[in-house]
């Protein structure tokens, strides 16, 4: 009989010999013997097939997979936005511009042109952008006159913005706002005009757009953060310290977050998964809130430094939050903040004037 001490030491060697602590997959079910005397002269000749076109198939005996569905396009370190005139990329990791803004094309109308929005595009690393260019300088008697069109951009695996192409559209006045549809069809965007502003949608196929008018009833308008609902059905945005939906295919608006009962004055906000976020200022103070159901949360975050919100919109990645405070009034540079899970990290801080942001 083997003693205490042998029986240890078998022990561990047997231990040993177990491999790493993780459960081996499971073996695919087999099919019904039927099937594979049917499939597996096909299930070889679609292999070779799969083989010369150079695509990956699952042979007979793996179970069967269902064709993935479109997903989102995947999150990259750089966030593209707006500095001043120029278009600039800045890496999220460090906070560091790696290149030189890029300023508008000399075809755009030289310095009389500038970038005003951006929006994230159907890829990754692809963006839209608009360029509006002044064609009527002010007058006593007549107000400036501008055009604007929406340009593709690239941002490269170093960080450099690379401008293509432009759409063939163009549209008088100033865009100011712009979002992409989730499915990449449709872009919709806030249009200044001598005679109003104007919210739009334009389809990136046909080019054929609608827009309603933005009633600010003498009011200087406050339109901000367009953003599309995940289902693409509506477009939010926020409007006079409210949150407001519209339908593109009716044309419908309606409140979707009122002012009354708001922990604070309502300044932007952007869909999430069964709701929406807002950014909420009370004072130099600004705080996240989600609004679900009729009902506020908690404050998720409170935003540090001073002045209000330029810009809120939400990452690829789908989790971040993406949150610039317009300092001038306190005298200090404008910043950028992401946040994710109640976090708040400092991205970028300039002394130029930004207003639009897209990572």
């Amino acid at each position: 009989m083997s003693t205490l001490e042998e029986r240890v030491r078998d022990a561990y060697r047997a231990a040993d010999s177990w491999g790493p602590d993780v459960p081996p997959p499971l073996p695919a079910a087999p099919r019904p013997r039927r099937r594979v005397r049917v499939l597996a002269p096909l299930g070889a000749a679609v292999a070779v097939g799969a083989v010369v076109a150079g695509a990956v198939v699952a042979g007979v005996g793996e179970p069967e997979r269902t064709p993935p569905g479109p997903v989102a396009p995947a999150a990259t370190p750089y966030v593209l936005m707006t500095v001043s005139r120029g278009l600039s990329v800045v890496d999220s990791r460090t906070g560091l511009v790696p290149h030189a803004p890029v300023p508008p094309p000399e075809k755009a109308g030289g310095a009389k042109a500038a970038y005003n929005a951006v929006t994230r595009g159907a890829g990754a690393g692809e963006y839209l952008a608009s360029i509006s260019t002044l064609v009527r300088a002010p007058t006593r008697r007549t107000p400036p006159k501008s055009s604007s069109r929406v340009y593709r951009v690239t941002v490269t695996g170093d960080g450099r913005a690379e401008i293509g192409a432009p759409l063939d559209w163009t549209i008088p006045g100033v865009l100011r706002e712009m979002a992409l549809s989730p499915d990449g069809r449709r872009l919709a965007y806030l249009r200044a005009m001598d005679e109003g502003p104007k919210l739009g949608v334009l389809d990136l196929a046909s080019k054929r757009h609608r827009e309603w008018p933005v009633r600010t009833a003498g009011i200087p308008d406050t339109t901000k953060s367009l953003a599309w609902r995940a289902d693409g059905l509506e477009v939010v945005f926020t409007r006079r310290g409210t949150v407001r939906g519209l339908d593109p295919a009716t044309g419908r608006e309606r409140t979707l977050v009122p002012a009354t009962k708001a922990p604070g004055g309502i300044d932007s906000a952007v869909p999430d998964a069964d709701g929406l976020t807002v950014a909420v200022v009370n004072g130099k103070r600004v705080r996240l809130f989600q609004y679900r159901g009729g009902r506020w949360s908690k404050p998720l975050v409170t935003i540090p430094g001073c002045g209000g919100v330029a810009m809120f919109t939400r990452a690829g990645d789908g989790r971040t939050l993406l949150l610039g405070r317009d300092a001038a009034a306190c005298s200090l540079p404008i910043r950028l903040y992401a946040v994710q899970d109640g976090q708040v990290r400092r991205i970028f801080k300039s002394d130029g004037t930004f207003a639009s942001v897209a990572w």
